[in-house]
């Protein structure tokens, strides 16, 4: 997978990251899957329309990420937004 990195400073889970994310990578929610740990921020982006994935393991992770690839290589398009503390 290809994709472009960026670094913004405002934190979680308000709201205008995710806008900003989007807009950055001109995708909708809908197209979009934000990968986190933490529920705080899993329920801020899902109230925007966004996909998510609680992450717990990597082969959870992995299998998920697989399926976009599948999803991808068909035609579909998808922005992945991911956020995982070393410390939580």
């Amino acid at each position: 997978m290809t994709g472009r990195w960026y670094r913004q400073v405002l934190a979680k889970p308000a709201a205008e990251i995710f806008d900003i994310a989007l807009s950055r990578a001109g995708r909708s929610p809908q197209e979009t899957l934000f990968i986190d740990d933490r529920d705080e921020n899993l329920r801020a982006a899902e109230a925007l329309g966004i996909q998510t994935h609680r992450f717990a393991t990597a082969e959870g992770l992995s299998q998920v990420l697989r399926g976009i690839e599948h999803r991808t290589a068909a035609g579909a398009s998808a922005v992945v937004l991911t956020s995982i503390d070393a410390n939580p």
